[in-house]
């Protein structure tokens, strides 16, 4: 056995041997200590974590953001509720389900686009689903269609395919 191939070896014994490392299932070299980007991620943290900044908003005087979370059952909702002059205000500008271990955008009202900040977090396109578009619609996109099988997936009136 050549040399280096000795020497690399003693250094990976050694490493493992001086501190109690954890090996994430997916990546037997990595020494992420349990937080390696090829383990799969906890959707329900990971959209919590997206959706906190978004709860501390100010809108206007007399209205309120809600961060609505039911982690149970994987329901999310930013809502806007309060008055402004003599008219309600009231509405979701964030609704995300995660359903079928894929987060689904049932609404997005942000600028910024909830579905990039999923991808920058780390999530998987295919598991993001653009609830807000139809499934015929979502096959074109490069993002999860959310389909259990493609007879869903119906074109619309009047379109031909």
């Amino acid at each position: 056995m050549p040399d280096f191939v000795l020497t690399l070896l003693v250094g990976v014994i050694n490493v493992w041997e001086s501190a109690p490392i954890s090996l994430c299932t997916l990546c037997i070299s990595c020494l992420c200590e349990g937080d390696c980007f090829m383990e799969k991620l906890n959707y329900y943290n990971v959209v919590e974590k997206i959706l906190q900044p978004y709860a501390t908003t100010t809108v206007g005087e007399g209205t309120e953001v809600e961060l609505i979370a039911d982690r149970a059952n994987g329901h999310y909702l930013i809502m806007f509720v309060g008055w402004r002059d003599e008219a309600q205000v009231y509405g979701s500008l964030i609704h995300i389900d995660i359903k079928n271990n894929q987060i689904w955008i049932q609404r997005d009202g942000t600028q910024e686009g909830i579905s990039q900040q999923l991808v920058e977090a780390g999530v998987p396109k295919s598991d993001i689903v653009l609830g807000y578009r139809s499934p015929f619609v979502r096959q074109f996109t490069e993002f999860g269609v959310g389909v259990e099988n493609k007879s869903e997936v119906k074109p619309l009136e009047g379109v031909r395919g």
